[in-house]
């Protein structure tokens, strides 16, 4: 016997396979032909203890047999050996050994060691240009606006040394939904971003109606007070904006392979060779101006699925149970 292969491997360590499957090459001495296995047997112990003997078992395989014996424990160190008999006769043995790792994929069985690295709820929201936020919120009687913040306090943009257009200041992205009288719309805001930017008129403004199908109204005399969900996914250097999952605000393009749908453009620098805008950075809540607006939550997911959340704020605390960030800042209430 040439080598024994447990699970595909040489002696392995740290092995979670509960039924390891052996495997061996068998060789034939210098001008011995047509040299085949008939039987062979498998002895697995640690120590003194035998965890499984297998007998001799009439066969030719010599690959794939799987392990049934004992259940194996972990951390353990096994040895192997393999006994064959060949069809001339003759027969042949050889030892190796396997270690077992934890045999359990939950963390209470590395004894409270913990991953090396950032706490669960830590966000680069500086660096981060991809990314999807969203808030679950109600205008109460059904008359104002309220929404969402981000991409506010750009270091980039607090500092007219560190961006192309020598911006400085206060500066934000804000998607607000405005009930008024029957309307109902999304007003974008983009502040300090650009010098055409105004705190006063709106970047963009869209009727709350399918984007794709530009009649369903999605918000409506019968719910406008109810709770409404604002989702706001942004990709590097655009955005698509939905309300109640349904899609308010993209931009359809018309080149020279036809028609696609992009999301609308934040950056005023554009999309090629050019710095990065918006990035997450501070967000928070918004309500206008005789609005009350309640808050369910301000949540930040991956785009890319299964979208696991990153940062949720609730009034009763955040995604990893610490204390909301909003805590003493704003009520909690209804």
């Amino acid at each position: 016997i040439e080598r024994i292969l447990i699970e595909d491997q040489m002696a392995p360590i740290g092995l979670d396979e509960k039924k390891p499957a052996f495997s061996w090459l068998l060789t034939a001495e210098e001008g011995e032909q047509n040299l085949m296995q008939s039987a062979c047997r498998i002895v697995v112990h640690t120590g003194e203890d035998t965890v499984w003997d297998s007998g001799k078992m009439e066969t030719g395989v010599s690959t794939g047999i799987g392990y049934e014996g004992e259940a194996l424990q972990p951390c353990t160190k096994y040895e192997v050996k393999a006994e064959v008999w060949d069809n001339h006769g003759g027969k042949a043995e050889a030892e190796s050994s396997f270690e077992t790792g934890l045999m359990d994929s939950l963390y209470a069985a590395w004894e409270g060691a913990e991953w090396i690295g950032a706490p669960h709820a830590t966000v680069c929201a500086e660096n981060r240009g991809v990314f999807t936020i969203e808030s679950e919120f109600r205008i109460e009687g059904g008359k104002g606006e309220a929404g969402i913040v981000f991409g506010a306090n750009d270091f980039r943009l607090n500092d007219h040394t560190k961006n192309e257009l020598g911006m400085e200041g206060e500066n934000y992205i804000r998607y607000a939904v405005c009930l008024e009288d029957g309307d109902a719309r999304l007003e974008i805001y983009r502040v300090g971003y650009a010098p055409e930017d105004t705190v006063e008129k709106p970047f963009a403004v869209t009727k709350l109606v399918n984007w794709k199908e530009k009649t369903q109204e999605i918000l409506t005399p019968e719910n406008a007070d109810a709770f409404h969900k604002l989702t706001v996914e942004v990709d590097g250097n655009v955005a698509y904006a939905y309300v109640d999952g349904i899609l308010v605000d993209a931009i359809e393009e018309h080149g020279f392979f036809g028609t696609k749908v992009s999301g609308r453009q934040l950056n005023p620098r554009g999309n090629n060779d050019v710095l990065p805008y918006p990035r997450l950075n501070e967000i928070g809540f918004y309500a206008g101006k005789g609005t009350t607006g309640y808050f369910k939550n301000l949540t930040v997911r991956n785009v890319r699925k299964p979208s696991a959340e990153i940062v949720r704020e609730t009034p009763e605390g955040r995604l990893d149970g610490g204390k909301s960030i909003f805590a003493d800042q704003i009520p909690v209430e209804n």
